[in-house]
């Protein structure tokens, strides 16, 4: 699986609630629409939103420090060519246009950073009783 990860700032005004809000009802589906015009879709996506917490879970949005991301957005694919051909198509004119135009109405789309994500996992399964 070929995993990619964009993390993403939110547009300065906009709150955590409308920048979920905009994403989860907007966004999102303007990618499904077009991914559904052109063929191509990842096999998974995940929106991550961040809240800042302190050791014993209690949250505390309001005495943390200002976040440099809000936003994890998660993509995979089967092969790292089908994520290369599902970024041609949607970047293709009008695609590129609409996602760019929708992002800078909540997005700091500079403070935006794209990573290949490469998994390792601990067996934990010493940790769960039998």
């Amino acid at each position: 699986m070929f995993k990619i990860m964009t993390l993403m700032k939110r547009k300065p005004g906009t709150s955590m609630a409308q920048l979920i809000d905009h994403y989860e009802n907007k966004h999102a589906a303007l990618g499904v629409k077009i991914w559904t015009e052109t063929g191509k879709c990842p096999v998974r996506y995940f929106r991550r939103y961040f809240s800042p917490m302190v050791f014993g879970g209690a949250s505390v949005p309001d005495k943390a420090p200002e976040m440099p991301f809000d936003v994890a957005m998660e993509l995979w694919f089967d092969s790292r060519e089908d994520s290369e051909e599902f970024f041609r198509l949607g970047s293709a004119e009008p695609n590129g246009e609409l996602f760019a135009a929708d992002e800078m109405q909540f997005l700091d789309r500079d403070k935006s950073l794209m990573v290949v994500l490469e998994e390792y996992e601990t067996d934990l399964s010493f940790c769960r009783p039998n």
